[in-house]
């Protein structure tokens, strides 16, 4: 399949798994997923929106956070914000996270390698901003992971082995592009050849 047939699937299925994504309820958020986004907005305290994410309110009124109907926080998308700060560890608490959007919004510091872990994540788009360091062996652990984005930042290094081990991933291939071509001279790890042809 040509790049750009790739890429455009690429996109179609981000778009149809946001549609999909689960809507903010009118609850409270449980105390362990509060506690976490209660951290986030003291790490994120430049983002706008971030001082809603506090003890006492309810999901639906939360900027940028999706919860399911029970009260845990199974989304966070935030677009062209200002964060200026990396990724806490404490974002990991949010054990029902499935989908993590932050795009261009100035994330910086290297991707922690116990996000991951987290057992539900389907999603993770952290295109455009400003993460280093490089992309820890730790994301084979995610194997519901479908969607991994990390275009337009300054990761360095090669993709680790454990990619492989990922058979629901299928929007590697901006990933492999943008970093494997740029890095490594097109060359991939060769787990990777286990991969279905539409994750390349």
């Amino acid at each position: 399949m040509a790049r750009g047939e790739v890429a455009r699937a690429a996109v179609v299925a981000l778009m149809v798994a946001r549609c999909c994504m689960p809507l903010a309820q009118a609850a409270p958020v449980l105390d362990p997923d509060m506690d976490a986004l209660e951290d986030l907005a003291s790490a994120w305290s430049s983002l706008d929106g971030s001082a809603t994410w506090s003890r006492g309110t309810d999901c639906d009124s939360m900027a940028a956070v999706y919860c399911d109907d029970d009260g845990h926080v199974v989304a966070l998308e935030v677009r062209n914000g200002n964060i200026s700060a990396s990724i806490p560890e404490s974002i990991t608490a949010l054990e029902e996270l499935s989908w993590l959007y932050i795009k261009s919004s100035e994330l910086t510091g290297s991707l922690p390698p116990a996000l991951f872990t987290l057992p539900n994540l389907v999603h993770v788009v952290l295109s455009g901003n400003q993460l280093t360091g490089n992309i820890p062996d730790t994301v084979g652990s995610a194997t519901g992971l479908q969607s991994l984005l990390l275009d337009a930042n300054q990761l360095s290094g090669t993709l680790p082995s454990s990619l492989g081990s990922l058979s629901a991933l299928v929007n590697l291939s901006f990933l492999i592009y943008l970093l494997v071509a740029a890095r490594t001279g097109g060359r991939r790890p060769p787990s990777l050849a286990a991969q279905p042809a539409a994750a390349r």
